[in-house]
């Protein structure tokens, strides 16, 4: 919550610093965002990486217990699915807005 507030607060300080008209408020909210978007992206594929790598890990390390690795393969799974829709998601946002906003 706080982090959300202090980027708002900065977002909300550079929109009122910039004596501008609302089209290039626009374009540096857009700017913003198109600047913020691959860094997510990349975070969201190592944080799916490293939940398929914990998943193989737990999965190898219980051998004894069949609830243990029902579970570590149910997390590996749930890593490549989260991976997919990733690629998935970024691919159909470049191809319906990419090319509009930004360059």
């Amino acid at each position: 919550m706080n982090v959300r507030r202090i980027a708002l607060g900065f977002l909300a300080l550079s929109v009122i610093a910039q004596p501008a008209a609302a089209a290039n408020a626009a374009e540096l909210i857009a700017s913003v965002i198109c600047g913020l978007v691959p860094e997510v992206i990349r975070l969201a594929r190592w944080l799916a990486v490293l939940m398929f790598v914990y998943g193989g890990a737990k999965y190898a390390y219980s051998a004894d217990d069949p609830g243990g690795r029902k579970a570590a393969r149910a997390i590996a799974i749930n890593g490549i699915v989260g991976f997919l829709i990733v690629g998935l998601a970024k691919d159909l946002v470049d191809a319906i807005a990419g090319a509009t906003i930004c360059p």
